[in-house]
């Protein structure tokens, strides 16, 4: 099977960044993602885990340009529970070769509030104080937008209204790779030496998955937690790479649309943060204008 492992480059930059992901299902959403990440935000590689039994992955990896091979790698990881497994094994596969890591999904976009302060990931990271193990990136969660069924268009095109209240308190870390020991949970890494912490941009310590200063003034991270209703309820079918099975069945998106509904709750007054979708028009104009 194709199993691409490691890419060699040297670790001479302090602003180098990498994403480690695992994902399951995904496909139709990834070149979107790849897309903002490399191009729009500057990030140096990704290290994806494919979660699926068949390896989905490969052939979407071949269909890609040779410019987007060279930044992505692939590694087939099935199983059950293998998120966390996932992230410890990219951190120690990519420490010698990248001096950052983030640890995301594949429907979180890492967004810059301030391009002219900090025009690319890089920027911000080599900013910060060498005793942040890793930063912290508040989630800001985006939901249906009142939609219903899936559209073949990108996603932070679709979902462009977030609440009033969608900035969270739980986090995502990027890391400096060579202090990471192991991935606790998806939220939350453990460092080689106590020395070392997350931070947020405000210099708060950040000790578990949650920052309850919620800090978006630099850096957030757009989570299109549910996209439209058919979306949320292919769920149910999927599951999750760090779920069993038998628990997710009692998951909210194995419930009646009307229950869903119920309980997630209408938006009635939603605010326009287009954030990704504007970058990708500004930066990646060859992807964006297909889809004017």
């Amino acid at each position: 099977p194709l199993i691409i492992e490691e890419l060699q480059s040297p670790a001479t930059e302090d602003n180098r960044v990498a994403i480690c992901a695992i994902q399951k299902g995904g496909l139709r959403y990834l070149d979107e993602w790849v897309q903002y990440h490399i191009n729009a935000m500057g990030f140096d590689s990704i290290y994806l885990y494919d979660n699926s039994d068949e390896f989905e992955l490969q052939g979407w990896y071949q269909s890609l340009d040779q410019n987007l091979q060279r930044k992505i790698r692939i590694r087939h990881f099935p199983g059950i529970k293998r998120q966390n497994e996932a992230y410890t094994h990219c951190a120690k596969t990519s420490a010698l070769a990248r001096a950052w890591i983030a640890f995301i999904d594949i429907d979180e976009f890492v967004v810059l509030r301030n391009h002219t302060k900090y025009p690319y990931i890089g920027d911000l990271l080599q900013s910060l104080p060498p005793r942040y193990g890793g930063l912290a990136m508040n989630w800001l969660r985006i939901y249906m937008n009142n939609q219903t069924h899936y559209q073949d268009l990108p996603v932070t095109l679709r979902f462009q209204n977030r609440s009033q209240h969608a900035l969270d308190p739980r986090i995502k870390t990027i890391a400096r790779a060579k202090f990471v020991i192991e991935a606790r949970h998806a939220h939350v890494v453990r460092y080689s030496s106590s020395s070392f912490n997350t931070h947020d941009t405000r210099g708060n310590q950040i000790d578990g998955p949650r920052n309850q200063a919620m800090v978006d003034d630099d850096i957030v991270l757009f989570h299109y937690h549910s996209k439209s209703l058919e979306e949320f309820k292919e769920r149910c079918s999927r599951g999750r790479a760090d779920v069993p099975k038998e628990m997710w069945a009692s998951h909210l998106s194995c419930e009646s649309d009307s229950e869903i509904i119920r309980k997630m709750g209408r938006e009635p007054e939603l605010i326009k943060d287009d954030a990704p979708w504007q970058l990708l028009k500004e930066r990646v104009p060859n992807y964006a204008n297909k889809y004017r």
